[in-house]
């Protein structure tokens, strides 16, 4: 069983904990100048190697680019792909990009099942559906 995780916040808060800031949550708030979301992406593949999910908490945006493209490299034999969303608090137009890319590594957009989207999100995927057909459910 392979899983990793990209949490941008933790490693903002390691990189002001070794700069000697303890208050670190107050630190990034003020260093972004407003509220610091914490934004993760988790990917778990199964042990046969044949399933992954990703987990998308946050906000679902460019900022997630590069863990997701090193997510996808690590999917190199997977048939199945679920994109679990329910701690997915919105999306961009680079969001559908990246799904995009899982597309192209799946083989195709029927190959990708997107789970717990809010309502906001599901509509995004409805509009986007005649171009991008994912199961949605």
């Amino acid at each position: 069983m392979s899983s990793f995780r990209f949490d941008l916040f933790e490693i903002n808060e390691l990189c002001l904990r070794r700069r000697g800031v303890r208050k670190t949550s107050a630190a990034l708030a003020s260093f972004f100048g407003r509220e610091f979301t914490p934004l993760a992406l988790r990917v778990h593949i199964s042990p046969n190697e044949r399933n992954a999910t990703f987990f998308i908490d946050g906000k679902f945006e460019f900022a997630l680019h590069k863990p997701f493209l090193d997510g996808l490299k690590q999917c190199k034999q997977v048939l199945n792909f679920l994109v679990d969303l329910e701690g997915c608090t919105g999306m961009d137009s680079s969001a559908l990009g990246m799904l995009l890319m899982l597309a192209d590594v799946a083989g195709s957009a029927e190959q990708i099942e997107v789970v717990n989207a809010n309502p906001e999100i599901r509509k995004v995927f409805e509009i986007a559906e005649k171009t991008f057909p994912v199961r949605l459910r």
